[in-house]
């Protein structure tokens, strides 16, 4: 049995036999002394270590982990040797040169990579083609999916389909050709060395100044401010909304009959993915901007515009029932001898507190279900042609034609209780077991000239007075 030697290269450790270790240390060290005077030549080097331990770890999971002297062999001759390389210096007809055996042109194809997959390999063969990381691919594909589903259950199911098929159709990586032939890069040492020399000549260009630096870390810090401060909006509408005077989010789509968790989650996407993007950008902006980084941003590009075209979705349908509206009126008369009229906020919802002042005054009242209110608009017309009060209600309502809205209108009610001179007002309640149905009421009182109509808080920030005797 031959003897066996532990040897780390390329920052992992490899199990070799005596003479593989030999000839692979020999090889290394040939290849420092002819990179260690060459600008760069510290960064080829780790290059070309980084590229051996790739083909050795290929090499090992078809050897049993152990590294022979044929597969060192193998290895040298597809990277190139290093005498070579000093042959050329002293000597530059053809015959001097050793030609690249055919067999180890790489040539890249698209193959399954079963030893880094998880299920087939589909994803790691299609991240190694395109020079990605696997778990942006896994993320990317996932996302795509749920995504789908939530547009349509057809296209998500499509989706999970082309993984089989792409597990059909790539054929394994079973051999180091094969392999090499999934990312399609040259292992030889002289795409290395040049692959380095460009990178090199980019970073002495394009390095500038302090000043550039300058420009850049504060561009990325602003750019990372603004992300973070949305997300803290974001989160304080979610998680905090009575410190904003703001309804959570599920209130909104409760009242207007919208909530489901799907929606929750394209809501959030659609603004929490920006915020999450401009974090991302501001960092990279200070560092280092990748090519893998545009494949980050032209997933979540996608990812955000699937969510948003499923809220557009969601949104068109219902929108189909405020098409037509249709309104209808209903008349009180108030029989009393008193000449003030006072109008009055039900007792069981004094205790409700608003979101916000203005033509649609909303209020929330604490229970469970937790419910809201909106305030009617109060129009009051003073004048000599009335005799007594009498109260007009008028109700809208919207539906996807005319003749129901106009159903819909007549059979609406809007609660109230008169006691003598007393009009107690107790506008609908909505909350998750009882969605707004579309309707809207006003309220329109008519006085005569020589009475007074009182309209107690808080409905008296949505009355208009207008007293058509004084313009006369």
């Amino acid at each position: 049995m031959k003897e066996t030697i532990k040897a780390s290269i390329g920052g992992y450790a490899f199990t070799l036999d005596a003479d593989a270790y030999e000839i692979l240390k020999s090889y290394l060290d040939n290849l420092k002394i002819h990179f260690e005077n060459k600008e760069d030549g510290s960064e080829i080097i780790a290059d070309i270590e980084a590229r051996m331990c790739e083909l050795l770890q290929m090499k090992a999971s078809k050897s049993e982990n152990i590294i022979t002297l044929e597969d060192a062999n193998s290895i040298i001759g597809i990277m190139g040797n290093p005498v070579d390389f000093e042959a050329e210096a002293t000597d530059t007809s053809d015959n001097s040169q050793t030609e690249k055996p055919e067999n180890t042109i790489i040539r890249k194809k698209l193959y399954r990579d079963t030893e880094n997959g998880i299920l087939g390999g589909v994803c790691a063969g299609l991240a190694k083609y395109f020079h990605i990381d696997v778990v942006l691919v896994r993320i990317g594909y996932a996302a795509s999916i749920a995504l789908a589903g939530f547009i349509t259950g057809k296209l998500g199911g499509y989706l999970l389909a082309s993984y089989l098929l792409l597990w059909i159709a790539m054929p394994k990586a079973k051999t180091m050709a094969q392999k090499l032939a999934m990312s399609g890069e040259d292992p030889s040492i002289e795409a290395i060395e040049n692959r380095t020399a460009k990178v090199s000549r980019k970073r002495e260009s394009k390095i500038g100044s302090v000043l550039g630096s300058i420009i850049k870390a504060a561009s990325g810090t602003i750019i990372f401010l603004i992300g973070i401060a949305i997300m803290l909006i974001g989160g304080f509408s979610i998680f905090f909304p009575a410190a904003l005077n703001l309804p959570s989010t599920s209130e909104l789509l409760n009242m207007f009959g919208l909530y489901s968790s799907n929606i929750n989650i394209a809501l959030a996407i659609i603004w929490f993915l920006p915020a999450i993007c401009l974090i991302y950008l501001g960092i990279i902006i200070c560092t280092k901007i990748t090519p893998k980084d545009f494949i980050i941003f032209g997933v979540a590009f996608l990812i955000w515009v699937g969510a948003g075209s499923y809220i557009g979705i969601v949104t068109a349908k219902q929108a189909i029932n405020y098409k037509e509206d249709a309104d209808f009126t209903e008349k009180i008369d108030i029989n009393t001898s008193s000449d003030t009229l006072y109008v009055k906020l039900h007792q069981d919802l004094q205790a409700a507190y608003t979101w916000g002042k203005g033509d649609n005054e909303l209020y929330t009242l604490d229970g469970n279900p937790r419910s809201w209110f909106i305030l009617p608009k109060i129009r009051v017309n003073r004048d000599t042609i009335y005799k007594n009060f009498e109260i007009k209600i008028k109700k809208t309502a919207f539906d996807k034609s005319y003749q129901a809205a106009k159903v819909k209108a007549t059979d609406a009610k809007f609660n109230y209780n008169i006691q003598d001179s007393l009009v107690l007002l107790k506008p609908h309640l909505y909350n998750k077991d009882n969605s707004w149905n579309r309707e809207i009421f006003e309220i329109e009182i008519n006085s005569p000239a020589n009475k007074t109509v009182i309209i107690d808080e808080p409905i008296n920030y949505r009355h208009h007075y207008f007293d058509n005797w004084d313009n006369d």
